[in-house]
C-alpha cells in the first residue's frame, strides 16, 4: 500500500519560493488503478516523481508499506511521454533488456522475461528494430516491456499515450487493461484526458491549479467500459466540471 502523509513540494526560483504541491493526503492500495487529472502546470508529475523517489518533497512523507520512500528502487518504475525515454542506440530486445541486465539478472533469465513481455506487448517480430524504425505506439510498448520486465509494484506512467493518435490510443488502453488484470501491479496513471481517466481508473483524484487534492472520486462503472454507456457521461461531466471550477482561496 502507498501512503502519501501531508506532502508538500516547495521549488526555489530567483530567490522566491514556488509551493508546487500543498498538504498532500492519499492512499493508493496495493493493485488498485489509480489515474490524477488536473490542469497543466499543478503538479502531477512533481507528484507522480516524488513517489517515484526522483524528486525531494519538502514535507510529510511517502511510504510504501510503511517504509519511507527516500530515494529511487526497482519497486517503483516510471513511464514518460516522451519517446525519448528509449536508447536510440539500442534495438527492442536491448532496451528491453538493458534494466535486467545492470540489476544482475542473469542472462538466461533475461531471455525469458525478454520473450515473455515482447510477446504480451505485441512486439514479436520488432525485436531487432531500433527505435528510430518504430511507430510511436511501438516505442510505447517497448517502454511498457521494459518497465514490466522489472516486475515492479507500482508503475508510475505520466501522459504515456498523449503523444499517440486516437485509434492508436485507445489500443494501448485496452492492452494496459488486460495486462494489469493479469499482472495486478499498483498502476498510478497521471493524464490530462477524462475519457481515458474514466475508461481506466478504479479512482480518479481531481488537483487543482494551486497544487492541492480537490477530491477522489470512485468509479462503480463495470468494465470494460465506453463512453456510449450508461453512467459514463455524467462522470464525465463531474470531472469536467471540478477541472473548470476555480480552486477554493
Amino acid at each position: 500500500m502507498l501512503q502519501l502523509e501531508g506532502v508538500n513540494k516547495v521549488f526555489k526560483n530567483n530567490g522566491s519560493f514556488i509551493h508546487v504541491l500543498k498538504d498532500i493526503d492519499f492512499t493508493v492500495n496495493s493493485g488498485e488503478f489509480f489515474c490524477i487529472v488536473g490542469p497543466s502546470g499543478c503538479g502531477k508529475t512533481t507528484l507522480l516523481r516524488s513517489i517515484g523517489g526522483y524528486e525531494k518533497i519538502s514535507g510529510g512523507q511517502i511510504l510504501i508499506d510503511g517504509k519511507k520512500i527516500t530515494e529511487p528502487g526497482i519497486d517503483r518504475v516510471m513511464v514518460f511521454q516522451s519517446f525519448e525515454q528509449l536508447f536510440s542506440w539500442k534495438t527492442v530486445k536491448e532496451n528491453i533488456e538493458y534494466p535486467l541486465k545492470i540489476t544482475g539478472v542473469s542472462k538466461q533469465k533475461r531471455n525469458e522475461y525478454v520473450r515473455k513481455y515482447v510477446k504480451m506487448m505485441g512486439l514479436e517480430g520488432f525485436e531487432n528494430y531500433y527505435p528510430h524504425q518504430l511507430s510511436g505506439g511501438m516505442k510505447q510498448r517497448t517502454a511498457l516491456a521494459r518497465a514490466l520486465a522489472l516486475n515492479p509494484e507500482i508503475l508510475l506512467m505520466d501522459e504515456p499515450f498523449a503523444n499517440l493518435d486516437a485509434q492508436t490510443r485507445e489500443v494501448l488502453q485496452k492492452e494496459l487493461l488486460k495486462i494489469w488484470q493479469e499482472l495486478k501491479p499498483t498502476i498510478i496513471f497521471v493524464t490530462h484526458a477524462i475519457d481515458e481517466a474514466i475508461i481506466l481508473a478504479d479512482r480518479i483524484l481531481v488537483m487543482s491549479k494551486q497544487g492541492r487534492i480537490k477530491t477522489i472520486i470512485e468509479s462503480h462503472l463495470e468494465r470494460p467500459r465506453r463512453p456510449s454507456m450508461k453512467g459514463f457521461s455524467a462522470m464525465w461531466d463531474i470531472l469536467y466540471s471540478l477541472l473548470g471550477s476555480d480552486d477554493n482561496p
